[in-house]
């Protein structure tokens, strides 16, 4: 059987090949609490929230919003703590995503992602997501080192590009 040793979030299990493992699952922000007899390595997979597209009703062909950047590790912990784990939301028009952070002893932070152009705008890039998707005609955003950068725009076809993704960058207007 699989103890749960520490709350917070919603609590899964599993078991397989590599063993034993307690899951927290974390939808919306919270708190990850660990009591005093508590002394493990918590391995982490935490996303940032994505970009949102760009433009405005009126403005036709915006770039796509970039993904979220993801982080993965392990760090050992022991108890007694209580480290807050926010989760970013996505962005809205225009609006970069949020970064994610669990604030264990060691903060990490998985960033959000940068927000597509607005027709004939560059995508936003993000210091640590995926850069948003240029509007018809505009660049897309850099990506940081978390993401990959956003797709080009194509003026002469009138057509936007996409957002980064976590392990692809953008697909530009002309399919490339």
């Amino acid at each position: 059987p699989i103890l749960q040793k520490a709350t917070g979030g919603s609590i899964s299990y599993y078991t397989g090949p590599g063993g034993a493992r307690t899951i927290h699952t974390f939808t919306s922000t919270g708190t990850f609490t660990a009591p005093g007899t508590f002394s493990e390595t918590v391995e982490y997979f935490i996303v940032g929230g994505g970009g949102g597209g760009g433009g405005t009703p009126t403005s036709g062909s915006s770039g796509g919003g970039g993904a979220g950047g993801y982080k993965t590790g392990s760090i050992p912990l022991a108890g007694p703590f209580a480290a807050p784990v926010i989760v970013g939301a996505g962005g809205g028009r225009n609006t970069n995503g949020v970064d994610t952070v669990f604030a264990a002893p060691s903060p990490q932070t998985a960033g959000g992602g940068g927000y597509g152009g607005p027709r004939p705008s560059a995508g936003n890039p993000a210091p640590l997501g995926s850069g948003g998707g240029g509007g018809s005609g505009a660049n897309g955003g850099t990506g940081g080192p978390q993401g990959t950068a956003g797709g080009n725009g194509d003026a002469n076809n009138g057509v936007a590009g996409g957002g980064g993704g976590s392990g692809q960058a953008g697909q530009n207007a002309n399919g490339t």
